[in-house]
């Protein structure tokens, strides 16, 4: 006769048909500099804050696991246009932008969220029942995530009028640092069993059927690999290192010509190459390990 559950009923910051509630702030600049007849310089800048309310990214109903996020991005542009002379023009511009999205943990500690279930989320008569720990309605998903996204890009373009010829050149460098984090499992995860009914025994008893959390592999590889197998790690473990820094550089270079043949036809010509790099972590033990 003695309750195991209650159903109880909550209220979550949720997207209820107008976005999800928050507090958010957005500005806009701009400034025109004209130096002289053949020199013109503008620059741009934008900022954009947005502060989710705790519970819309992660809610449970037990106190200290509700979660928000936030976004704060910046996005700036010098660009200048010289005009050589009135048949050759050169523009030149840089642009930096800053995407800063991160999801924090509540104020609540990091974990073990409990499941009745395989790492699932166990029902009766379709209600989700929840454990406590963060996300207990949504296994698999992990928090704290995200960081700052920075770019930089430099950018060259001549513009060249020959007869019926306009030419144009230019190129492109862009670097890319990605400094986000990802919890995956830094929260750990712990099932009572595989399913509600064999979970309800686990809970009368006092027992986990299993428990999953991220930890510093210690250079080995994992049991069940097609390599030799070394998958014995040293106790105590601790856990990895959530955060990465990867760089890329990226580039391009365009020709074009349009060709006006007659009043009545054009026609576009132009070559364009594009360099994709490889990312690279600032830190080469944490590259990419796989063979």
């Amino acid at each position: 006769g003695t309750p195991m559950l209650d159903r109880v009923v909550y209220l979550v910051p949720s997207d209820a048909g107008g976005g999800t509630p928050q507090n958010t702030f957005f500005q806009v600049t701009r400034v025109d500099w004209n130096k002289s007849e053949k020199t013109q310089v503008y620059g741009r800048y934008g900022f954009q804050n947005n502060n989710f309310l705790d519970g819309s990214n992660a809610n449970s109903p037990y106190a200290g696991y509700d979660a928000g996020s936030t976004q704060k991005n910046h996005a700036m542009m010098v660009s200048a246009t010289r005009t050589i002379t009135p048949s050759l023009i050169s523009q030149t511009k840089f642009s930096f932008n800053r995407f800063n999205n991160t999801q924090p943990l509540g104020e609540s500690a990091e974990t073990p969220t409990l499941y009745f279930g395989n790492n699932a989320v166990g029902r009766i008569a379709g209600i989700g029942i929840a454990g406590p720990g963060y996300l207990p309605f949504s296994p698999g998903n992990g928090i704290p995530f995200g960081g700052p996204q920075n770019s930089y890009q430099v950018y060259e373009d001549v513009s060249l009028i020959k007869g019926r010829h306009q030419f144009r050149v230019g190129g492109v460098f862009n670097r890319l640092a990605d400094n986000r984090v990802f919890g995956a499992y830094q929260n750990p995860t712990q099932s009572l069993g595989t399913n509600v009914t064999n979970s309800f025994e686990g809970f009368l008893r006092g027992e986990i059927r299993q428990f999953q959390a991220a930890i510093d592999p210690q250079g080995k590889f994992p049991c069940g690999a097609t390599v030799t197998p070394d998958c014995t790690v040293t106790l105590p473990v601790g856990q990895p290192n959530f955060g990465r820094n990867n760089r890329y550089n990226e580039w391009a270079m365009y020709a074009q010509d349009s060709w006006r043949m007659s009043n009545r036809l054009t026609v576009n010509l132009g070559l364009r190459y594009e360099y994709f790099g490889t990312q690279h972590n600032t830190d080469e033990s944490l590259d990419s390990n796989f063979y």
